[in-house]
């Protein structure tokens, strides 16, 4: 039996919507059911119905992550993720920091993410969207 995949993605930025979209690509293209969501959109309440969640976003300041849409989300969300498929993509626009603090966190919180995540630095490429793609599959 395929997943149902959220791809849940913050902002609107033409580099995370071409990700998201790329992602759930991906996942549609290994049979799985695919619902996007900006990060506006989706609550915790939602994840109960999906056997994994891909989030995106752009790269965050340190001193705005938790107080950010995205970091709000993910805080209130970490503790519906136990045993879900889980997967990261960004564009970290040249700060290395962030991504590995945020996988850290989830590590430390007892989350296993399903695949590595995808990390952009600056224009989305073709072999970004390919990565994209695959982390979609490895979802399913």
């Amino acid at each position: 039996m395929y997943g149902k995949i959220a791809v849940v993605y913050d902002g609107d930025r033409d580099d995370i919507v071409d990700m998201a979209d790329a992602v759930a690509k991906g996942a549609e293209d290994a049979g799985g059911k695919v619902d996007m969501f900006t990060a506006e959109e989706f609550n915790t309440n939602m994840a109960v119905s999906y056997s994994g969640i891909a989030l995106g976003t752009p790269m965050i300041k340190k001193g705005e992550a938790l107080n950010c849409r995205f970091g709000r989300l993910y805080n209130a969300l970490k503790p519906k993720l136990q045993g879900k498929k889980v997967a990261l993509f960004t564009n970290k626009d040249g700060d290395d920091n962030w991504i590995i603090h945020l996988e850290r966190d989830i590590h430390g919180a007892g989350i296993i993410l399903e695949t590595a995540s995808v990390v952009a630095d600056g224009e989305i490429t073709d072999d970004i969207l390919a990565e994209c793609e695959r982390l979609g599959r490895e979802i399913v």
